[in-house]
This record gives C-alpha cells, structure tokens and sequence, in this order.
C-alpha cells in the first residue's frame, strides 16, 4: 500500500485550478419497485428530538471529521466529475471528481491514476486506481479496478473494483456475476460473503438511459437498502451521481462499498460512451 499512497499524492490536482460547480441541494429519496418517486426519511420529529439533533449540530461543528468518518449520519452523498481543458486530447486525462453530501459539503475529491495507454486504447473498460482524498489532504480510501469487459456474456474479464480502507486493509469488492437473463453485480465483503446485489435489465445494459436509479438490495434481494441515481443537474449543466442510503446510521464502511458501486456504474455506463 505504500505504492498506492505515494501514487495518490502524485496524482492530486492543484485546487486552485480547479473549477468545482455548486450543486443543487436535494433531499435523500428510496426508489421501491410499486412506485416511481419515493419516500422521504420518516415522520415529522418530536420537539424533544429537535432539541437533540440541534445539540448534536452544535457539538459537532467542532469537531473536523476525517476519513470515512466523514461518511457518518449523512442520508446522501454526491459524486460530481471535475472537467478540465485537457479532456478534449485523443487519450483524455485522468478524471477527478468531487463527492459531496446532501447539503453540499465537500468531504473527498477523487483523483483517477491511469497510463494514457490505457486510456487510449481501453476507454472507459480500463483499469486505474482511484484515490479518494478527505479535507485534511489525507487518503481515506482507495479503489482498484481491473479490465474488464463490456460484453458481460463473457464470464472471463467480468468488472471488479477492490475498496481499500488505508492504510492497506481491503473492505470488499464490487465485482459483476454471471447471468444470462440479466446483469448482476454483488457487493462482497473482505471474506467473499455476498452483502448487496443490483440487477439491471439485459435491455438497459445494452443501451442505458441517460437518466437511471440502479435499486441496492440485501444479499437474499427481500430488502431495498439504498438507491443509486444519475440525473441531469441544472444548476451546474451536467450528470451527477446520486448515492442515497436506506438508514442515515450505516456503517460508514458499507457507505464506503455504496461509493465504490458507484464509481463503477459510471464508468461501466456513462464514462465515453453514448447512452439512449
């Protein structure tokens, strides 16, 4: 792991040259499958409860959260791509993004190392090594992701991307399964043991919607536990990725996993490609 931090800090942009547009504050949704606009988080609260969450605010304003700590008590996150001038070159550049919460609060910037071969002949199937650096300029996590190709009828270079935790401890993989009637991707832990699955329609594989929710259900598929959407933001004039969490007190280590699926389903669909 001491290769891939020395990498991440080689890799990070200078933020002064960089243009990060506002995005637009959104309240947390759950996408059910009876329905095609969903619930918003529980019921009004108590005055008593009020009174806590205010103390709470207060107290916590104070303290400068770091790492996936960052990731604790929010109903969302945001995941923004960052353009810059050198993404019109033949070969691209290596993308960075910024992954805010639903109140629009930077909590990492993300930053691709990938060789310009990769991304010239590879495109948006090639392999790279994401770093995701907190507000104290310190890497929190790391996701690897090898090539793998696009025809998921091929079970031999299926999609994977490993979450790393720094420094070196692996909180599981996102890897595609093999299904002929649809397209499967599972959510693993450090051991193997199958946490969450998403199906996508074999139609919506071929040919992706510009806009999506992608429904994150338990490992026996009974349970809905969050929901991952891409949709056209106004206020900045582009696609964002939309990661909502079922319960605001997940572990942030599975938040951690629900970030790394995202990372993956942009790239596996909206990363240089063309959508319906």
């Amino acid at each position: 792991m001491n290769n891939l931090q020395s990498n991440s800090l080689g890799s990070l942009p200078n933020r002064g040259n960089l243009r990060i547009a506002q995005p637009t504050v959104v309240e947390p949704v759950i996408y059910r499958s009876n329905q095609s606009i969903i619930t918003s988080y529980g019921a009004t609260p108590s005055v008593s409860t009020i009174e806590i969450a205010s103390s709470q605010s207060t107290l916590s304003s104070y303290l400068h959260k770091s790492g996936i700590s960052s990731l604790n008590d929010i109903p969302s996150c945001h995941i923004h791509q960052v353009f810059e001038i050198n993404d019109t070159l033949p070969s691209g550049s290596e993308n960075r993004f910024t992954i805010k919460t639903h109140d629009n609060e930077s909590i990492f910037l993300a930053s691709e190392g990938s060789t310009p071969r990769d991304r010239l002949l590879c495109g948006s199937s090639r392999s790279f090594m994401m770093h995701l650096m907190d507000k104290q300029y310190q890497e929190a996590l790391t996701m690897k992701r090898d090539f793998g190709c696009r025809l998921f009828c091929l079970p031999m270079r299926m999609q994977s991307l490993e979450v790393w935790l720094n420094p070196g401890i692996l909180l599981g993989v996102v890897q595609e399964k093999f299904s002929i009637k649809d397209r499967l991707i599972v959510i693993e832990s450090e051991r193997g043991q199958e946490l969450y699955k998403v199906r996508i329609s074999l139609g919506h594989s071929i040919c992706m919607p510009k806009e999506y929710h992608f429904r994150i259900m338990t490992a026996d598929e009974q349970q809905q536990s969050g929901t991952i959407t891409r949709q056209w933001n106004t206020d900045i004039s582009s696609y964002t990725i939309n990661i909502y969490f079922a319960d605001t007190g997940m572990d942030p280590k599975i938040k951690s996993l629900f970030l790394g699926l995202g990372f993956l389903l942009e790239y596996l669909y909206f990363q240089g490609r063309s959508c319906c």
